[in-house]
């Protein structure tokens, strides 16, 4: 992969950074009258999108040399692949819902009530009889009940007579596709990014090499400090990459499904932009958001 510094980083960023700002109050107030909010739409991609910058903004602050952070340490980026992971799995969850938007976010919320209700039905059961635990459960349970109401869960749903389905891993998700193109685009996701992100997130034997390795290494005498910090500096290009494509393709999703005015073609200019400098962003373009943001 070409190093970072053949592209001003700015020149991205600052584009990104303003439709990241702007997608949030979009969502709320420019709402498209033909996409219903039924079943809590609106409050999923707004939590989305409000959830997205703040992981991204946060994984620039961790990969920035400038301005300098007497706290801040270059081989901090070895700890970000879950961030990226988190922002990879709202790609998944918002392609997936874009095929019944409506419909899947009743599905999010009433598998959420599930998992909520499962959680808390554990702890009442050892906990249940103190008092320190009172307030949590009080404030869990009403909150509960609000996610029910938000989904007009059955009575039957509630007793476990009717079965709620969990929301679906991104594994899972392609068998669940209605649509061939979708389900194809969400298996090279998986094969390309999700296995990679999920083994340095959970330390399996690829991840903890790259994640523990460079520093163990060095600690052991058998790298040296030049040349950690000429892997770290790779790390960081590879990692602002990631970073910049999954946030793109996030709004992307968000935006095939909105469609807000002149909104594509800023992102058509960051795809294009990313895509002339390294070849992923240039893929996920061409399998999915040249046609969908058209």
């Amino acid at each position: 992969m070409p190093a970072q510094d053949e592209l001003d980083f700015d020149v991205v960023n600052e584009p990104l950074k303003k439709l990241l700002k702007a997608f949030p109050n979009l969502i709320y107030r420019a709402w498209p009258d033909e996409v219903k909010p039924d079943g809590g739409a609106q409050l999923i991609l707004h939590s989305f999108a409000t959830v997205a910058t703040n992981t991204y903004e946060t994984i620039v602050w961790i990969c920035a040399e400038k301005p300098d952070s007497r706290g801040r340490k270059p081989e901090f980026v070895l700890s970000i692949p879950p961030l990226l992971r988190a922002l990879l799995d709202q790609v998944f969850t918002i392609c997936f819902m874009s095929e019944d938007v409506a419909g899947r976010s009743v599905e999010f919320f009433k598998s959420e009530w599930l998992e909520v209700n499962e959680k808390l039905t554990r702890l009442e059961e050892k906990h249940g009889n103190s008092r320190k635990w009172a307030e949590f459960f009080r404030t869990n349970r009403s909150l509960q009940d609000r996610l029910a109401s938000l989904t007009s869960l059955t009575p039957k749903e509630k007793s476990g007579e009717t079965r709620i389905n969990y929301w679906p891993i991104p594994s899972q998700m392609r068998g669940r596709c209605r649509d061939s193109t979708t389900a194809d685009y969400i298996e090279y996701l998986y094969e390309w990014f999700y296995r990679e992100f999920s083994q340095e997130a959970h330390l399996s034997m690829p991840g903890l090499i790259v994640r523990g390795f460079p520093l163990v290494l060095v600690h052991k005498g058998e790298k040296s400090e030049a040349e950690l910090e000429d892997h770290l500096k790779r790390v960081r290009s590879d990692t602002v990459v990631a970073a910049l494509t999954l946030a793109t393709a996030l709004l992307s999703e968000i935006q095939g499904i909105l469609n807000f005015p002149s909104v594509s073609q800023e992102l058509r200019y960051l795809w294009g932009t990313l895509g002339a400098y390294w070849d992923k962003p240039s893929d996920l373009y061409a399998q999915r958001y040249e046609k969908l943001l058209h």
